[in-house]
């Protein structure tokens, strides 16, 4: 189960999240005065949009299926599915929304998902 991370800035959020034994691979980090939101994966922070990347996050990659991402490290090929990571971290970025006034879109993630299954669909 993802945890979600409270941070002054991206800057000490990312250097959190390469040094910092709490923080693990799917985790989400939040920086409430860069409206910053993103999930670690493996060790790169990534929002799900460009409005939540802050100064120092990644913007998601819609190339990436959020329940099938590539895994590095390890000699054998492994996969670990983020649809925890991301509910979290759309309702962290909710909490900023109703605190302040900006909005998020999350449409590419969704379109790109949506083409995903339909692909998988087709293939069975």
């Amino acid at each position: 189960m993802p945890t979600a991370h409270y941070f002054n800035s991206t800057g000490e959020a990312y250097d959190a999240s390469q040094c910092d034994d709490n923080i693990a691979n799917g985790d989400v980090l939040v920086v409430k005065n860069e409206h910053a939101v993103a999930i670690l994966i493996e060790a790169w922070p990534a929002a799900l949009e460009d409005k939540l990347k802050g100064e120092n996050f990644h913007v998601w990659n819609p190339d990436f299926d959020i329940r099938h991402v590539e895994q590095y490290g390890s000699e054998a090929l492994t996969y670990k599915d983020y649809s925890e990571s991301v509910t979290l971290a759309k309702q962290e970025a909710e909490k900023l929304v109703e605190e302040d006034d900006f909005t998020i879109d999350y449409g590419e993630v969704k379109e790109f998902n949506e083409k995903r299954k339909q692909e998988a669909e087709k293939l069975q």
